[in-house]
């Protein structure tokens, strides 16, 4: 794994509210400060707007269909 994967990992293995400083991490793994707070915000977005969709697709099927859609049909909803 790559030191900058790493770094992401030991940020968010963090606890939730726990404060770090990028310039910690960064000065830990031996990586540049400003790449990794980029990474790891980008990081951040990308599950946000991933778990966004997943439940906007749900909504969308309950508004249409009146139910949840079944195991299989979600696994088909967030591949699309």
């Amino acid at each position: 794994m790559e030191a900058i994967e790493d770094a992401i990992e030991a940020i968010e293995s963090g606890e939730p509210g726990e404060d770090f400083l990028y310039r910690k991490v960064a000065e830990t793994y031996n990586i540049n400060q400003t790449t990794l707070s980029r990474r790891h915000k980008h990081y951040v977005c990308m599950h946000v707007c991933i778990h966004l969709m997943s439940y906007m697709s749900l909504r969308l099927w309950e508004d249409k269909r009146g139910s949840s859609p079944s195991s299989i049909e979600v696994v088909v909803l967030k591949r699309v």
